[in-house]
């Protein structure tokens, strides 16, 4: 049987907001939000917080009581991305294509997300033998299937030649990644071109509040309003 892992990447620079992962929001650190739905939803082998920081791992470590390593510098720049995180996340930790381990990496900027949809989302993961990842999504204005790109200074459609002429309604569904889950496993990672699965994906459908994405104070304001008033 698999283990599962998560893994929480916390950097410590954030140019929006100073020391955004351990910010307060609605009273609590930013990442405890993170860290209490992957404790809650009980399906975990290993929890590992990763971050460059000595304060996020100190208040971590002090206030949640999980395992946190810290990575190196080069790992936790402006342009890093999270394929080299989770790479460096898993080999120091001995895991390679080998390993028989599932992992979801889970965003603390998602701080709504709840157990409940990371529970769901790995069933949806064990369920297909045929996928390579799940990955959480909202639903989007499908209107913008109509758009148009340029190339060589002429207008190109971004889905079909014919889709400006299509009904609203007999539109497909558009969907975003939002950032909150990725479930994929250590065997595609490391066999993958691109490390995180970009093929072979399977959408995790989530409302506007879990998917909402903490970047600026005012994403931070409209998380605790809605904190507030659950």
């Amino acid at each position: 049987m698999s283990s599962v892992i998560a893994i929480i990447p916390a950097r410590g620079g954030s140019k929006g907001v100073p020391e955004k992962n351990i910010h307060l929001l609605a009273g609590r650190p930013l990442i405890s939000y993170t860290v209490e739905a992957a404790l809650t939803a009980n399906i975990f082998s290993k929890i590992i917080v990763s971050s460059d920081s000595e304060r996020i791992i100190s208040k971590v470590q002090l206030q949640l009581n999980v395992m946190c390593q810290v990575r190196p510098k080069e790992f936790s720049l402006d342009n890093t991305s999270s394929d080299a995180v989770v790479q460096y996340v898993l080999e120091f930790n001995e895991y390679d294509e080998d390993s028989d381990v599932d992992i979801v990496l889970l965003q603390p900027t998602s701080p709504l997300r709840s157990s409940n949809s990371i529970r769901e989302s790995y069933e949806l993961f064990k369920s297909r033998n045929n996928i390579e990842a799940v990955i959480g999504v909202k639903e989007v204005d499908n209107k913008y299937l109509k758009s148009y790109v340029t190339e060589d200074g002429f207008l190109s459609p971004v889905y079909k030649r014919t889709v400006a002429y299509y009904r609203r309604q007999d539109l497909p569904k558009l969907y975003m990644p939002n950032g909150a889950i990725y479930w994929f496993n250590a065997k595609c990672f490391f066999q993958g071109d691109s490390r995180i699965p970009r093929d072979s994906l399977l959408p995790y459908e989530m409302n506007e509040e879990e998917s909402i994405d903490i970047d600026t104070l005012k994403d931070f304001e409209l998380a605790e309003k809605i904190i507030l008033v659950k």
